[in-house]
């Protein structure tokens, strides 16, 4: 079996920066939830949330470990950072990350749908489980 890309190499520029600030919504935006955002890309879009000025709710299905490792590593933000568990297929636990989220921070700007396995090695049939772990039934 293949292994994933590791994302951690990925260098953030300054246009990139302002690409994700303008798709974003400007400097307007100061808070957003994103699912799976512990690990991989998830974890590197959350960095750079932070970096940019963002609060941002983490949501996590089950990886305490890896939670654990990213509140150690991005101490500096921890009055900008939320974590949250739960799994995005039950609608209780969706609807408790949005209340932690909107309860914390005020408000949602931006939603980063991220859950889902990595996708280039799935199977047709895995297809609409990814989907709706997405909110498309």
């Amino acid at each position: 079996m293949r292994q994933m890309p590791v994302y951690s190499k990925v260098k953030i520029t300054k246009e990139t920066r302002e690409l994700a600030t303008f798709a974003l919504g400007g400097d307007c935006v100061r808070h957003a939830l994103i699912t799976a955002g512990s690990k991989g890309l998830g974890r590197k879009v959350t960095e750079s949330l932070l970096n940019m000025g963002y609060s941002v709710t983490v949501n996590y299905r089950s990886d305490d470990e890896a939670v654990r490792q990213m509140k150690e590593e991005l101490q500096q933000y921890e009055d900008k950072l939320q974590f949250v568990q739960g799994d995005v297929t039950k609608k209780k636990d969706l609807k408790n990350m949005v209340e932690l989220a909107a309860e914390r921070f005020g408000r949602i700007d931006a939603l980063i749908n991220n859950a889902g396995p990595y996708i280039f090695f799935e199977r047709k049939k895995n297809w609409r489980i990814i989907l709706r772990m997405n909110g498309i039934k």
